[in-house]
């Protein structure tokens, strides 16, 4: 008998985990860089060319990592019809005794990486799409060469990986939930364990403001359902997480997006508040959005 099998869970719950290692080693860049004496350096923009040159390793094994997690959650798809069709190989095939003892799912073969587009289409209620196929191929190739070459011409960026994990949530779990994802990641964190600070807010909010100045506006209203075209109000909940940190967090519309909207939406509380139509009393400032209990001003907060 086969025992400890898999489910689509078990997959689904790896192949996350990998995205966020993936996601946590490329923007504890951006933290660094931030935080840093870059500034104060004459080299100026070469210094941050070298910061970024140094960091070409490590982005190319999270890039890697994030391909990893990718197959995992096509696994997670296909084990969502079938755990066996994972299984490659005939009963020849199979580990020796298997049929006169109970043998682990683990122990027998799985089908290789590049069969799990073909199958996951094969068996799967909705197929992926071609910009996906593509996209998977491509990234496959490269983690090969990551991990079993060297090919100097190869260049990386975090925006590279960000975009790699957004899609992959996009196309392979749930459409708009990386946020959560993150927040849930992170609360149950080894560090949320021991450290109480920064908060886990505080660190989604950071990630959330890097990623509005990366991503182009469809990204973001696809990846993350914020238009970033339309006009940014700070958000009260986020900072008040943030008051001791210098961050400004202007991460709220108005929904709906009229002149008398009475409502302000925030993709990182993915919650809408009310809102205040007044005319701030702060000399020079025009904003007209002011928080419904405290009445701050949600565009100079004051």
């Amino acid at each position: 008998m086969i025992i400890d099998i898999p489910n689509e869970n078990d997959f689904f719950e790896s192949g996350l985990s990998m995205l966020n290692l993936a996601w946590t080693a490329v923007a504890s860049f951006y933290i660094d860089l931030e935080y840093s004496e870059l500034d104060e350096l004459d080299e100026g923009d070469n210094a941050e060319q070298a910061y970024w040159q140094a960091a070409q390793h490590p982005i190319s094994v999270a890039l890697a990592l994030a391909q990893q997690g990718i197959e995992l959650l096509l696994k997670g798809r296909i084990a969502k019809v079938s755990p066996f069709l994972l299984l490659t190989g005939g009963p020849r095939d199979w580990p020796a005794g298997c049929n006169e003892k109970n043998t682990p799912f683990a122990d027998f073969r799985t089908i290789e990486a590049h069969e799990l587009v073909r199958i996951h289409d094969t068996a799967a209620f909705e197929r992926v799409s071609e910009s996906f196929k593509v996209q998977f191929e491509n990234l496959r190739r490269l983690r090969n060469l990551i991990f079993h070459g060297v090919d100097k011409r190869l260049k990386f960026t975090a925006e590279d990986v960000f975009r790699t994990v957004l899609e992959a949530i996009d196309c392979l779990y749930e459409p708009r939930s990386w946020i959560r994802i993150r927040r849930n990641y992170l609360e149950n964190s080894p560090k949320s364990v021991v450290y109480s600070y920064p908060s886990v807010e505080l660190i989604l909010i950071s990630e959330a403001l890097h990623l509005i100045r990366i991503l182009k506006p469809s990204e973001t209203k696809k990846y993350l359902g914020f238009d970033k075209k339309r006009r940014r109000y700070i958000c009260h909940s986020c900072a008040l997480e943030c008051s001791d940190a210098g961050i400004e967090p202007k991460i709220a519309i108005l929904d709906p997006n009229t002149a008398d909207s009475a409502k302000l939406y925030c993709f990182i509380c993915d919650k809408h508040y009310p809102v205040l139509r007044e005319k701030c009393k702060e000399p020079g400032c025009r904003g007209n959005v002011l928080d419904a209990e405290g009445g701050v001003c949600l565009t100079c907060y004051k």
